[in-house]
């Protein structure tokens, strides 16, 4: 253990800070690393124990350097979130990009579109729609976790009246606990501007789903061609 305590004093004194204008690292940086130092000392060697008291020492260590100015507390940069406004600019230049210098495909255009914009509808993570590395099951948002229904009264069903029901089965620490799965309403973009980011138009197309079906069920829900497979297909060769 004392090993690992000088190990904490030099790394904390030496370690450069990502950020360019930042000048010491960060304190919740060397404990988060420390955390997974630990584990992997007591995952690769059965005889290594770390005891409470010499948790308490590591803390020590660390507020000491903290103290002494080499350490910073706190986050050093706030939070910056991604509005409407900055994803649609984002959208219309991935697709005029496409425009003015050419794309093998349109489908892999969209398709890469369709998955962020999904996602930022979604709030959820990329692992939670799309299988991660390491996985080779369905831990993977397939078409028949999304419930596309027309919303509305009457005979005449219109198309900017779609609304989506996503059951997210995958989310981080809820896997394979499907009473705890979040479900989110994502609903269709109205305004022909914001088309660019609008997950259901991106990635709805006509072979993938019987609309006609939809308009003479009751619940109004569409008929998936393919249920079982991933919304955010795998692109091999440069094609979905």
């Amino acid at each position: 253990m004392e090993t690992v305590l000088r190990f904490a004093d030099s790394v904390g004194r030496h370690i450069t800070p990502r950020a360019i204008d930042q000048a010491v690292p960060s304190l919740l940086t060397i404990k988060r690393g420390l955390f997974y130092v630990l584990h992997g000392l007591q995952f690769r060697h059965a005889k290594f124990k770390a005891s409470r008291h010499d948790i308490h020492r590591l803390d020590t260590v660390v507020d000491s350097l903290a103290k002494k100015g080499l350490l910073t507390r706190g986050q050093w940069r706030p939070h910056q979130w991604i509005g409407l406004a900055l994803l649609a600019k984002l959208g219309r230049s991935w697709i005029q990009a496409g425009i003015d210098h050419g794309c093998i495909s349109w489908d892999v255009q969209i398709a890469r579109l369709g998955s962020i914009a999904l996602m930022s509808a979604l709030n959820c993570r990329s692992g939670q729609v799309a299988r991660s590395a390491g996985y080779t099951g369905e831990e993977f948002l397939a078409w028949k976790d999304v419930q596309l229904r027309w919303d509305g009264d009457g005979a005449e069903l219109n198309v900017d009246r779609l609304v989506a029901r996503v059951t997210l089965r995958f989310e981080k620490g809820r896997k394979d606990a499907p009473n705890l799965n979040r479900v989110a309403i994502v609903e269709l973009f109205q305004s022909a501007e914001l088309n660019v980011i609008c997950p259901i138009k991106l990635l709805l197309r006509p072979t993938r789903c019987d609309t006609a079906a939809a308009k003479q069920r009751r619940d109004r829900c569409v008929v998936w061609a393919r249920p079982s497979e991933p919304v955010i297909p795998s692109l091999e060769d440069r094609s979905i």
